[in-house]
């Protein structure tokens, strides 16, 4: 049975526009960020887009994306702490250009994690498949949109293509989609990639 699955980035926040570390901080959406949230609500509903279920991030910014987005299809928001952003540690709440000048191993570490309590690229990968595949076995068949973060969101697309997308490259947008099908022997099909015509 195909499944469809839509991952949904959520909307720009201040932290956004300062390229702050934001990890499992809780920053709101700004105001343009929720006018992005709306317009992409909104786009979903013109298009007569369906979803039986919605779920998201239970982080600030991604639940209060998904709940303008609920508020025009009369959906209910599933949260979990599984689809949170990258656990960023010591990094939390500081600019990338200070942590540039502050730690020389950044690069490396921004790849793989495992110091200054920087959660692992796999253990965010391990975390996100398994969410969304228990999720799939619990709806087979019905579309599913699921509202989480910029990082989680692109190991989780590396994994589920088998390196067709790359962590980082599409660099994927504030509420930007894209579309996924499961299929339980054939895996993966990648429709739509970081799509945002809600925003033109």
């Amino acid at each position: 049975m195909l499944t469809p699955i839509t991952l949904i980035r959520h909307g720009e926040t201040k932290w956004n526009k300062e390229l702050r570390v934001q990890g499992h901080q809780n920053v709101p959406l700004s105001e343009h960020g929720i006018q992005q949230a709306d317009r992409l609500g909104q786009y979903l509903k013109d298009q007569q887009k369906q979803s039986g279920y919605l779920y998201s991030s239970d982080l600030l910014r991604a639940r209060q994306t998904a709940e303008r987005i609920a508020s025009r299809h009369q959906l209910q928001v599933q949260t979990s702490h599984h689809l949170r952003e990258r656990y960023c540690g010591e990094w939390e709440g500081r600019t990338v250009e200070e942590l540039k000048q502050v730690y020389p191993d950044f690069d490396d570490i921004r790849l793989n994690g495992g110091k200054y309590g920087v959660e692992s690229i796999e253990q965010m990968k391990e975390r996100m498949q398994k969410f969304v595949l228990e999720i799939i076995e619990k709806h087979p068949g019905e579309p599913i949109w699921i509202v989480s973060h910029g990082m989680s969101l692109s190991s989780l697309l590396t994994e589920l293509t088998q390196g067709e997308v790359q962590i980082g490259n599409p660099r994927l947008f504030n509420t930007s989609f894209t579309h996924l099908i499961h299929h339980p022997e054939k895996g993966w099909q990648l429709h739509d990639l970081n799509q945002t015509p809600h925003l033109e």
